[in-house]
């Protein structure tokens, strides 16, 4: 530490998140302002992420189920108790079939049911599951993406979006099984203090027992207009932790791939890539980086895992 009076040493802090909580503006004929409006109101991106298990059997061997997660601006993407108790799809896009697929691209609808929402924050957030059958083991890429992302990001605000998930339908040699995708159970969106600094835990999980290492998303393909828009952040691959100064108040994208690995003596290619894609909010509340978090019973402990049976 180096502080003094004028500028105190910086504290850090260890911040885990366990709960699981994602540009085309079409303007047929419009006068100058009525296109400005549109192109406000097209901003509505929050980030998402997508996993899939092989699902196969005798008679489609490759069909695989995919789960999808997306958050929206609520005044865009309109959710609230009716559409959750009604279970009315929300949301619009498709899924694309970039490679794997042949000649068709068109996967499944990218609306999904509401699961929450902000009327304060302006958000609304849903998930869903769809099954495709490729025709044959891959590898596939499966792709969503579009413009925009919300207009208030620090860095990729108006930007195009891209979540993007990759994989292979062959037996593994070690497992005797297709392989199965890392998941996150991270929340969609992430609360710091300015002038503190950060260790961000990113909890990640395999159900073959993989390691599983994450990175920052690259290109356009990865991450759309977002890709290392937390600036001045460090990654640390596995276990997945951010570590973060933070300097600049308002919502920051962060895009992250995890990939996985099998255990030595096997080949050290990553296996598939998962998207992992939220937001991290900066706020100046006036206190003192000293005064912790404290989380009160009955909070899980870091790491817990509940079994939740389907339906």
């Amino acid at each position: 530490p180096n502080g003094n009076t004028t500028h105190p040493p910086a504290k850090f802090y260890r911040v885990t998140t366990n709960s699981s909580e994602m540009k085309r503006c079409y303007c047929l004929v419009c006068i100058f302002a009525l296109c400005v409006i549109s192109q406000v109101g097209g901003s509505h991106f929050r980030g998402g992420t997508i996993t899939w298990t092989p699902n196969g059997n005798t008679t489609h061997p490759y069909k695989v189920l995919f789960t999808f997660k997306l958050g929206w601006r609520r005044s865009t993407v309109h959710c609230d108790n009716s559409v959750i108790t009604s279970r009315s799809l929300f949301g619009s896009g498709s899924w694309q079939c970039i490679t794997g697929c042949g000649n068709s691209q068109f996967v499944n609808s990218a609306s999904m049911y509401c699961t929450s929402y902000s009327e304060i924050e302006d958000w609304s957030q849903g998930e869903r599951s769809f099954t495709h059958i490729f025709n044959n083991n891959g590898p596939f890429t499966i792709r969503f993406a579009r413009c925009c992302w919300i207009s208030s990001l620090v860095v990729g605000g108006g930007g195009e979006w891209s979540v993007q998930t990759s994989g292979s339908l062959v037996v593994r040699k070690d497992t005797g099984k297709i392989n199965t995708p890392p998941v996150s159970a991270t929340s969609p969106i992430i609360r710091l203090q300015l002038g503190c600094f950060y260790f961000v835990n990113i909890n990640m999980n395999d159900a073959d027992g993989d390691e599983v290492r994450c990175r920052w998303a690259s290109g356009t393909d990865e991450c759309g207009d977002i890709c290392n828009a937390l600036i001045g952040a460090t990654l640390q691959q596995s276990p997945c932790v951010i570590r973060y100064f933070a300097n600049t108040t308002g919502w920051h994208a962060v895009s992250l791939t995890l990939e996985d690995f099998p255990p030595p003596p096997q080949l050290h290619a990553a296996l598939s890539q998962v998207p992992l894609q939220f937001l991290i909010r900066v706020d100046d509340v006036g206190q003192n980086c000293e005064v912790p978090l404290h989380f009160v019973v009955p909070t899980p402990a870091d790491g817990d895992c509940f079994a939740v049976a389907p339906g």
